[in-house]
């Protein structure tokens, strides 16, 4: 056989794999598919064309009226979405939605250092930390405004802080970390993430929490998270949750500490579960 044989032979197969795999992956719609696609493409030719000349992909997509109000958008929110495989514990919700949770909750205070803005808890007497002023407080007086806390709370304030966008993202967990503290608030909050990725049809979540190296805490904190899933459920019985236990970026100096975090995740995962209840998903994937 030569070579323009052995080509053939090649191209014959090959267009033979790719009619298999596409049968596979679902390329071959069926009918209602191929309605549903055709006015997904219509829709997404009718967006292109009104932006004409600008450059679609560099805008601040969920900021930009033109696209969030366009006929494709709101196609695109109605669809389910299947799954969020990675969402970090204390940074799920939109800043805007964090501020409106937090204002109602007066145990929280801020730091009254108007570069920092880091949030702690006032003390079993309520008393407010040196150096801090009630949340509620800082905003109701104008300290903090709102639009002032989303920049400095979202990768936005990166923009002055002189480092990089991914630096700067790591210390908002650190600006946050008094969120995961108070098992009431936790339990609210994740009441609110829950609903949110359910009315964005979000039907499975899998949610990264830092753990510490207190058996008793993290598994108090998966717990709450449990109750405020089952409170979810009731209205929508689809949702299912997996949470991916985990600690700090581990080093010399904190390498202890995170073998701790480790083993009260795989505590957690044989403690911490309902097994009347299989819809309800703890494996920690460590």
């Amino acid at each position: 056989m030569n070579f323009d044989e052995l080509l053939g032979n090649y191209e014959e197969k090959r267009i033979e794999l790719l009619e298999h795999n596409s049968n596979l992956t679902g390329l071959v719609l069926r009918e209602k598919e191929k309605r549903a696609d055709s006015r997904l493409s219509a829709l997404r030719a009718e967006l292109l064309a009104d932006f004409k000349d600008e450059y679609i992909y560099d805008i601040p997509v969920l900021s930009y009226s033109a696209l969030t109000e366009s006929e494709l958008y709101k196609f695109c929110s109605r669809l389910p979405k299947g799954a969020d495989l990675h969402m970090h514990d204390m940074a799920q919700l939109p800043a805007k939605e964090l501020i409106a949770l937090l204002a109602d909750y007066p145990k929280f205070c801020i730091n009254a250092d108007r570069k920092i803005f880091d949030l702690a808890l006032t003390d079993e007497m309520g008393n407010v930390p040196d150096g801090y002023i009630r949340f509620c407080d800082a905003l109701n007086s104008g300290y903090y405004s709102r639009d002032e806390l989303i920049y400095n709370w979202t990768v936005l304030g990166a923009k002055d802080a002189g480092c990089s966008v991914w630096d700067y993202f790591e210390t908002l967990f650190k600006r946050h970390h008094a969120l995961s503290d108070d098992l009431d608030f936790v339990e609210k909050y994740y009441d609110r993430v829950f609903r949110r990725y359910c009315e964005n049809k979000v039907i499975h979540a899998e949610i990264h929490i830092m753990l510490t190296d207190s058996l008793d805490e993290s598994a108090d904190y998966a717990r709450t998270i449990r109750q405020a899933y089952y409170n979810v459920k009731k209205d929508y019985q689809y949702l299912t949750v997996r949470l991916i236990g985990a600690g700090v970026k581990a080093d010399n100096d904190t390498i202890d500490y995170s073998r701790k975090c480790f083993l009260n995740a795989s505590y957690i995962q044989e403690t911490v579960k309902d097994e009347s209840d299989p819809e309800y998903i703890t494996n920690f994937l460590i």
